[in-house]
């Protein structure tokens, strides 16, 4: 009804490659049979190379690079300095991000005034983002 196996054929060409996406997260974990992270599900979205049926790839961008920017901790409790921690790191090292996954759930939706907002949009001006 909606075309989604017409959509998916006309996209297939595009893998990503050449495509660098950094993952703000709990971790990308190297074999998720063990433990299955958010950060690690997020990963598989975006590369998973299984392939359906019809051998399409089911992944978004399965030749994309990706960056693990794990802000996990032991007692699971994650703030905005992590992040804010994480944008420093890719400042300072010239970490080169075409892409930057951010999977957050606050208390609160931002106004676009917040701490996290003001620091993603000043990268975004300085062409970090």
């Amino acid at each position: 009804m909606l075309g989604l196996n017409t959509y998916r054929k006309s996209v297939a060409s595009y893998k990503g490659k050449g495509i660098i996406i950094g993952i703000i997260d709990n971790g990308i974990k190297k074999n998720p049979k063990k433990e299955i992270t958010h950060g690690t599900l997020m990963a598989n979205i975006i590369t998973n190379y299984f392939v359906d049926d019809n051998y399409v790839p089911i992944g978004i961008a399965p030749d994309a690079e990706l960056i693990d920017l794990d802000i996990s901790n032991a007692e699971e409790q994650y703030f905005f300095s992590d992040v804010l921690e994480k944008f420093d790191k890719i400042i300072n090292n010239s970490v080169s991000i075409d892409i930057l996954l951010i999977s957050l759930t606050t208390l609160k939706p931002s106004d676009g005034q917040d701490i996290l907002s003001i620091a993603e949009t000043t990268q975004v001006i300085r062409n970090v983002l």
